[in-house]
């Protein structure tokens, strides 16, 4: 039940990133068409730049629940399943822990950034909801990370009961 709700919760975010994605290709195509005739659109960049932060935090949990994170198949094909199987848990405690970190330091930055008023140079738009958007995606990913643990540690452990009967 909880699984199913933070993996729908994850997979609205991810097609949430169709909004920036377009809001972005719109932009661009609008300002290089102004640039063109000389009039290039006013804070293009900053529109573009808050757009990327939001497709890529946005992206993070679905990703991984795809399982479309790099790893490196030179070292990973060759060992066997079992130890994938601990490796895949280490790797997913470890990404835990960090995405963690990053998503609590996060957070921290939103909050300073909301009282500190913080706004875009040009468009003077405020900067703290776009950097708690970052705090969000990381939630979202370790969310994610700790379903994939639980996933991990019961394949290590029904392989464990499946070879000692």
């Amino acid at each position: 039940m909880i699984r199913k709700l933070i993996q729908g919760f994850n997979r609205y975010l991810f097609y949430l990133t169709i909004v920036p994605l377009v809001v972005a290709t719109l932009v661009t195509i609008i300002d290089v068409i102004g640039r063109y005739t000389g009039h290039p659109l006013r804070g293009a960049l900053e529109i573009n730049q808050l757009s990327l932060v939001l497709i890529c935090a946005w992206c993070w949990a679905h990703t991984q629940a795809k399982k479309g994170h790099i790893i490196i198949d030179l070292l990973y094909e060759r060992m066997s399943t079992g130890i994938r199987n601990v490796a895949n848990l280490f790797n997913a405690f470890m990404a835990l822990a960090i995405s963690g970190l990053l998503t609590w330091q996060s957070a921290k930055i939103a909050i300073d950034s909301q009282s500190l008023m913080e706004w875009t140079d040009i468009l003077q738009i405020p900067m703290w909801p776009f950097k708690a958007m970052i705090a969000l995606g990381g939630l979202a990913l370790c969310l994610q990370l700790a379903i994939d643990i639980v996933e991990y540690f019961n394949v290590l452990r029904s392989r464990s009961h499946g070879h000692s009967a």
